[in-house]
């Protein structure tokens, strides 16, 4: 009896150990010409898959990294809504700029990545050389047809440290990519993200910088 119930106990940790999430919070310095701010990434694995939490926003992903809920919270520019994916629709309600909005977007099996920091992680370190996503604008809610292409093997510093990453380029489908695109950088040993650079506004703007300053496990 007694072993009956010692192996009952450890079954039963064991299903505790695997629905605790394992965290990690990311930190980066973000600056633009003199402006500098912080922004702080928190990833949480589960075994369905991984949340990831922004300084503005709730987002859910299956474990291939596709992108399942976005949640949005900005008091301060009036909005709140939520956006979900079911088989090829997203549906997005709420308020946006303090009106109130429903969207129902069609799109097809490629992956919705709202957040391409993290989702395109796993094509870092693929063989892969290109691949095409769906993005929802957050400036106006316009569902956009991306690509994220892969440029170099570059070294950065990032906190005085020299390390080989792979920069990816993004940018809209056809003639709209000729006006915008972003550079993430991921480091070629593990994937993780480590840089980010673009432009966020019109000609003189200086380019937007994101650098990973701190990497906190729990």
């Amino acid at each position: 009896m007694k072993y009956l119930e010692l192996f009952t106990l450890l079954l039963i940790l064991i299903a505790m150990a695997n629905t605790v999430s394992a965290q990690e919070s990311y930190t980066f310095k973000v600056s633009t010409g003199q402006n500098i701010a912080y922004e702080v990434l928190v990833f949480e694995h589960t075994s369905a898959g991984f949340v990831l939490k922004t300084p503005i926003s709730l987002n859910s992903y299956d474990s291939s990294s596709n992108q399942l809920v976005w949640e949005v919270t900005q008091a301060a520019e009036g909005n709140s809504f939520k956006a979900q994916r079911n088989g090829n629709t997203i549906k997005l309600q709420g308020t946006f700029k303090r009106q109130p909005v429903s969207k129902e977007y069609t799109i097809d099996s490629r992956p919705w990545y709202q957040y391409p920091e993290v989702t395109l992680q796993k094509f870092a370190l693929s063989m892969k050389q290109r691949v095409e996503f769906w993005i929802i604008s957050p400036n106006d809610l316009a569902l956009f047809e991306f690509e994220a292409l892969k440029m170099n093997i570059e070294k950065v510093k990032i906190s005085g440290r020299s390390i080989k990453a792979v920069r990816i380029r993004i940018k809209a489908l056809g003639f709209a990519g000729n006006f915008w695109h972003a550079d993430y950088w991921f480091a070629l040993a593990d994937g993780r993200y480590i840089r980010y650079q673009a432009v966020h506004g019109g000609p003189g703007t200086p380019p937007t910088i994101k650098e990973l300053i701190s990497l906190c496990t729990d």
